[in-house]
Order: C-alpha cells, then sequence, then structure tokens
C-alpha cells in the first residue's frame, strides 16, 4: 500500500504534468503553424490533443464572454428594439390620446368639436391598425395573420389555438415565432451557443478545401483538418484575450480581426511551405470559401436554432 507521501508525490507530479503541458500549448499556439507541425513530427504527448484544445478554447471563450458586458449589451439591444418596445409605445400614445382627448374636447368652441373629433378618431384607427398588422411565414410556406396584442400576450399554445392552427410544421413555427417575439433574446444566444456546433461542420468542409488547394503536396486529409483545428482554437484563445481588451478599447475591434487573419496567412505560409505570393493567393481563395460555406451552414444552424430553443 502506497505511503500518504508517496500518493501526494504521485499528485503533484500529475498536477505539474498537466500544468506543464496546458502552458505549453497555450504558449506554442500563438507560433503559427508550429503545434500542427509538432504533431505530425510525433511530438504529441506533450501538448494537448487537437480536439481536446479546441474543445478547452472554445468553452474558454463563451465562459468568458458570459461575463463581459457584451452579453448584457447584446440582450439589452435586442431586447430594446424589439416589436414589445414599439407595441407599448404604441399603446402609451393611444392611451396618452385618450386621457387628453376630452380636455381638449371641452376647450375648443363647439362648432370645431366635431372636426377635431374626427382628426383623434383617425389617429386612433391609424395606431390601432399598425398595431395590428403582424404576419408571419415560414420558409415562404403559407402566411398567417395575427394581431400583435395576441402574439405578445398569449402564450404560444393558446396563439395556436385561438387561430385555428392545425398542420404540424405550422404549429412548430408559429409557436417559435411567438417566443422569438416575446424573447428574442434567448433566441440570439441559442443562436450564439450553437456556434461550436456549426465549427464543427464547417472545419471537416474546409479541410477539404484545402486538401484541394494543396493536392500537389500529396498531403493527407487528417493534415488539413488538424491544420484548422489548432487554427480555430488559435481564434477562441485569441478571441478570449480580446473580449477583455474590447472591454476597454472597443476601437481595437478592426486591429483584432486584422491581426487573426495575418496568423492564418503566417500559418499557412509555414506550414505548407509555398512563396508568398502563392500563399496569398490560396488564403484569399479559402478566405471566400469559408464566408461562402460558414454563410450556407449558418442559415442551416440559424433554421435549426430556431425550431428547437
Amino acid at each position: 500500500m502506497p505511503t500518504v507521501g508517496e500518493l501526494l508525490s504521485e499528485f503533484f507530479s500529475n498536477f505539474l504534468n498537466f500544468d506543464s503541458k496546458f502552458f505549453r500549448t497555450l504558449r506554442d499556439v500563438f507560433v503559427p503553424g508550429k503545434l500542427t507541425q509538432l504533431f505530425f513530427a510525433g511530438i504529441r504527448k506533450s501538448y494537448y490533443a487537437p480536439f481536446r484544445l479546441l474543445i478547452f478554447s472554445s468553452f474558454l471563450f463563451f465562459a468568458t464572454f458570459s461575463l463581459t458586458k457584451f452579453h448584457e449589451e447584446i440582450k439589452k439591444s435586442i431586447d430594446l428594439g424589439s416589436v414589445t418596445k414599439e407595441y407599448a409605445q404604441k399603446m402609451i400614445a393611444l392611451d396618452r390620446i385618450d386621457s387628453t382627448a376630452v380636455s381638449v374636447l371641452e376647450a375648443l368652441p363647439e362648432e370645431k368639436r366635431a372636426d377635431a373629433g374626427l382628426v383623434i378618431d383617425s389617429l386612433k384607427a391609424f395606431l390601432s391598425t399598425d398595431i395590428d398588422s403582424m404576419h408571419f411565414a415560414f420558409m415562404g410556406g403559407e402566411k398567417w395573420y395575427f394581431s400583435t396584442r395576441d402574439v405578445l400576450l398569449l402564450s404560444p399554445e393558446e396563439l395556436v389555438d385561438k387561430y385555428g392552427i392545425t398542420d404540424f410544421w405550422g404549429r412548430i413555427a408559429v409557436r417559435q415565432m411567438s417566443k422569438t417575439i416575446q424573447n428574442p433574446s434567448n433566441f440570439v444566444f441559442t443562436l450564439i451557443g450553437n456556434i461550436f456546433w456549426l465549427l464543427l461542420m464547417l472545419i471537416p468542409v474546409m479541410a477539404l478545401v484545402l486538401k484541394v488547394l494543396y493536392w500537389r503536396q500529396g498531403r493527407y486529409y487528417i493534415e488539413h483538418l488538424v491544420f484548422l483545428l489548432h487554427q480555430h482554437s488559435f481564434f477562441f484563445i485569441f478571441g478570449t484575450i480580446m473580449l477583455g481588451l474590447l472591454s476597454i478599447f472597443p476601437s481595437l475591434f478592426p486591429w483584432g480581426v486584422g491581426l487573426a487573419a495575418w496568423y492564418f496567412f503566417l500559418s499557412m505560409l509555414r506550414y505548407y511551405g509555398q512563396g508568398v505570393l502563392m500563399t496569398f493567393v490560396k488564403w484569399g481563395i479559402f478566405s471566400v470559401l469559408y464566408v461562402v460555406f460558414g454563410f450556407m451552414l449558418f442559415s442551416g444552424v440559424m433554421v435549426v436554432s430556431f425550431m428547437v430553443f
């Protein structure tokens, strides 16, 4: 049976080994292309595995994001710009018209009260019509018309029942529309939380793009995949640092984007070993396709987020 001293020695040995692996990985991830080169050179035990590093760095980024002012600012800006605020403002306007109409009419001469009453009634009718002019169509399908008051005040189940929506997908879509309008920030943060799953779909696709761009080098697909896992791990770690800096210096955002792009270019230059001009051309092609495929996948993730949040 091991002694207490031996157990403590083993514990601190394992802890220091983890600690050194963590900080070594964190240090070398900032050197463009280095982790991927070391990985395929067989130096792996001293560093985090690529996928494990991606999970850790993404968790670090989203955890930091939830603690910064940006989380609350996004929620506040979304909620303040929602239909709920617009509806409340119009209801306040209607209440003010009702509260002042009597005194205004009483202050006017008898012969002018009828005309003034028509103006007030027209204004109230305009606001009421504008309030109740909401419609919704899911993915270009059937269009439904709703009272804004009902959308904001009724529960999703009450809404679909009141308007007699019986189609299975229609009921789901209208329920989710109601939840989104009543609490838009929940939908947005669900979408943000699904960014990780978006990347899990995007990275393998973009690894195929790199396979095509560098097909003459005869590299295996796994090499491009690991390269991109390391790249996205860096982006998450760098993004975590930028979250802190942007809280103090918001004007640094363009510099952060530029540095991330420059890092990726240097990584391609160092790992694939081609000339500056050829690497720049392939970096440009890759960047454009990244945006295109990313937008396509993001659209799909947005639909899924809408249906399940």
